[in-house]
């Protein structure tokens, strides 16, 4: 039995149409309500003839006109108030549907008003699981949603057939990306076609090629910031945009954007990633210490021996274990679309693991920085990991800490007697429930994740194997960053990421004379800079 199901075929539906009402609308109902409303402005209306009619004619067809303008009222406002009815009672069965579950108390906004004082919606949301546990029920104006962070049923959930995007949400992208896509568009037959068309151009012999492309922008970057030296101060996001802007040109449509060479900025996941990689790196030395000494096993790093290494090729990419390590647990702290997935069905009542009703037009939010950030699915979640990826299977829930009754998971086809690690759930399809979506979950996952992958670990070391990156005093350290965080389109920061960058291999045009290095690698020098010039923040 699945876990999410139309009511009518894996559960009671109570009644035909919605859960806590009839389907139909009641006439009785309706016409006093047309009634309520309808009589006073018909009043007001038959008032404003008589003032313009002369008073003769006016009390002639007072009483006619009165009743013309009911009927005519009536007539016109009856679909109208029909609707709103069905309307009203919708929003009211959702209600009574979910009263069971936990959530912040809001007004007759709902969290609206709590969103908007809110820049960083995704700590917000993080809080509200904190505090209320895997499901948790809010309200967007006449919306209802059920926050869902239980991997099992968000797995599900997002593996679904069933439900599809929230069109109202996601048609507001469509004027800035040229109408319905692959992002915002319905799961119908045209998406699936696009989807499945353009697939091939995300292949692994393809992202062979885009290693090279990528390397070959984020050359060009870091000779920009060997450049400028190490007193200047960086906004590293807007460099990662723009290199990736070009990266995306070059690869996608065989275009020289020349993003780098100009002054451009956007929204795109990978280069926000890339800025949050190399910030938590910069407050991580012991973790920079591992990169560099794996960069400098396959001769990549830039030494007082080698101050020229060779650039990195695809070949080098599964040689840097430590470094994917890095990566992953950037993505799992700093999801780029860290609001989620959202989905609905507007056509059939559905039940959430047999136990919990979902009336239709009830929104089912996944949002992926709680579930990879709530402290009932991992380990030290706030803490930066990286070595927790070196363990198999880290992606999939571990069944021992799921907080909802074990009546929840019955039926799914999952041995709940099991740790959940190390291939141990079965491997059937919906099987191994998932607490890590970086990229999204099921059929509307993120087509390029390939490319993203590729791109960050590639950027990254490029940029490591010759800079060391440190946070400017501007940015007022870890608790000024967390101050400047915000969710737009995805997770970034009110006025980006201003960093130093300082070349592992002293350098005149570097300013030589601003910086002195301790500490020795395998092949040279590698730690961390003492700065006369630049406070250094960790």
């Amino acid at each position: 039995m699945a876990p999410l199901g139309r009511a009518t075929s894996f559960g009671e539906a109570k009644g035909a149409g919605l859960v806590g009402g009839r389907s139909h609308t009641d006439p009785f109902f309706t016409t006093a309500v047309a009634a309520v409303v309808g009589l006073p402005l018909v009043g007001f209306l038959g008032l404003s003839a008589s003032h313009i009619l002369e008073p003769a004619a006016s009390r002639r067809l007072a009483p006619a006109l009165w009743i013309l303008l009911a009927a005519v009222f009536a007539w016109c406002s009856f679909p109208v108030i029909t609707k709103l009815v069905k309307i009203a009672r919708r929003v009211r069965a959702r209600s009574q549907a979910l009263q069971s579950l936990p959530g912040p108390e809001y007004g007759l906004l709902g969290v609206l008003n709590i969103i908007n004082q809110r820049p960083d919606l995704h700590r917000l949301v993080t809080e509200w699981v904190e505090k209320f546990g895997p499901l948790v029920r809010v309200r967007f104006l006449l919306f209802h949603a059920v926050i869902v962070t239980d991997p099992v049923l968000a797995t599900h959930i997002t593996r679904s057939k069933i439900m599809d995007k929230f069109r109202f949400l996601y048609h507001r992208l469509d004027p800035f990306l040229g109408g319905p896509n692959l992002l915002t568009g319905p799961s119908d037959a045209h998406w699936r076609l696009v989807r499945k068309g353009i697939s091939p151009a995300f292949s692994a012999g393809r992202m062979r090629d885009a290693c090279g492309t990528v390397v070959q922008y984020a050359l060009k970057l870091t000779d920009i910031l060997l450049a400028a030296g190490p007193d200047a101060e960086q906004d590293v996001d807007n460099l990662l945009l723009r290199e990736s802007m070009d990266v995306i040109g070059k690869f996608g449509f065989n275009k020289d954007m020349n993003a780098l060479d100009g002054v451009a900025s956007g929204i795109d996941t990978t280069g926000h990633t890339g800025t949050w990689t190399l910030y938590l790196i910069s407050q991580h030395p012991e973790v920079e210490a591992k990169i560099v000494a794996e960069l400098d096993a396959l001769e990549l790093l830039a030494t007082t021996e080698r101050p020229s290494p060779r650039p990195l090729v695809s070949a080098d990419l599964g040689k840097l274990p430590y470094l994917s390590c890095v990566i992953k647990e950037v993505l799992r702290m700093y999801p780029p679309v860290a609001f989620g997935q959202m989905r609905v069905s507007f056509q059939h009542d559905l039940t959430l693991a047999g136990r919990l009703t979902i009336p239709r037009g009830t929104l089912l939010w996944v949002p992926h920085h709680s579930l990879q950030n709530a402290t009932f699915n991992w380990d030290d979640a706030d803490k930066f990991l990286p070595e927790r990826w070196m363990q198999r299977g880290t992606e999939y829930a571990d069944l021992s800490k799921l907080r909802l009754d074990p009546e929840w998971y019955e039926g799914l086809g999952i041995d709940m007697t099991s740790p959940g690690r190390d291939g141990d759930i079965p491997n059937e399809e919906n099987a191994r429930p998932k607490r890590y979506f970086p990229f999204a979950e099921g059929p509307r996952d993120c087509v390029g994740q390939n490319l993203a992958r590729v791109s960050l670990l590639a950027t990254t070391a490029t940029l490591l194997s010759r800079l060391s990156f440190r946070l400017c005093p501007k940015m007022n350290g870890p608790e000024g960053v967390r101050a400047s965080e915000q969710y737009t389109l995805v997770t970034g920061l009110k006025h980006g990421m201003s960093m130093h960058a300082i070349p592992r291999v002293p350098s005149t045009a570097g300013g030589v004379n601003s910086y002195m290095w301790v500490g020795q690698g395998r092949s040279g020098v590698f730690a961390e800079p003492v700065c006369s010039q630049v406070p250094c923040q960790f």
